[in-house]
């Protein structure tokens, strides 16, 4: 008779090899044998089907393991999200979120920056700004992945306000903010913000000494040429050149 370590150890083999099958049916061969699995065995076998992007035998490994006692911690769980995260399975995911917090697991910063990333990708960008409000509550480390993810699902649904006091709250928190975020809260001010808007995360980022690209040059052009604010979009431009980055043809259609 084969003991825990040993199927745990076959699994994680076949996590490996992306055999997610053979994985499955090593879990069903320990239930068969009378093996009863422990928090290492479901972790690697739930890490298998996440890698082969397996969400609904992750999701039933899930709900096995919440029926059955069995125990699974949070890399576990942060598999089976990222698994949803890129088919953009966001009711999946939350469903995931509920049988942590009934597990009495502590979401981690990547747990809150694959669940912000699905928002963005199913349009919900409310979750998004209530998964930053609860890691400030909660007291979860912030990491850039985290608020990148998070502001750019309120640049996808245009919420420029929230967009923006995300900037201002995450930086209030000395955490350093990359050209990617500043960029989507740039894009955000695209759709109904005042010009001025872009202007003031324009000179934030410089103050932060974080360097413009040219997304950050094109996108602030374009929401001054829409307000035909035509000066300030030159200053720009040259600004543009004085970098040596090159204008394309977005920054000419501006």
């Amino acid at each position: 008779r084969s003991s825990v370590i040993t199927y745990t150890a076959a699994i994680g083999a076949c996590t490996d090899g992306k055999k997610w099958q053979t994985a499955r049916g090593l879990l069903e061969m320990m239930r068969k044998d009378q093996t009863m699995p422990n928090v290492i065995t479901c972790n690697t076998t739930l890490n298998a089907l996440g890698k082969c992007n397996r969400w609904q035998h992750a999701l039933g490994l899930c709900e096995q393991i919440q029926s059955c006692d069995l125990l699974a911690d949070v890399i576990a769980y942060n598999a089976t999200l990222s698994a949803c995260e890129k088919r953009a399975l966001w009711q999946e995911v939350f469903c995931i979120l509920e049988v942590m917090q009934d597990s009495f697991l502590r979401a981690s910063a990547i747990t809150y920056s694959a669940t912000m990333s699905v928002c963005r990708k199913g349009e919900k960008w409310q979750y998004a700004v209530g998964c930053l409000k609860l890691m400030r509550e909660n007291s979860v480390v912030m990491c850039v992945i985290s608020c990148n993810a998070g502001i750019s699902a309120c640049e996808k649904c245009h919420q420029w306000q929230h967009a923006c006091s995300a900037v201002q709250a995450i930086g209030s928190d000395d955490l350093a903010l990359t050209v990617v975020t500043y960029n989507a809260a740039i894009s955000a001010c695209g759709n109904g913000a005042p010009w001025q808007q872009a202007l003031i995360l324009f000179a934030v980022m410089q103050n932060a000494d974080v360097v413009p690209n040219c997304i950050t040059f094109n996108g602030t052009i374009t929401i001054l040429g829409k307000r035909a604010k035509w000066w300030h979009a030159s200053y720009l431009f040259d600004a543009m050149r004085a970098e040596d980055l090159q204008p394309n043809v977005i920054t000419y259609s501006a």
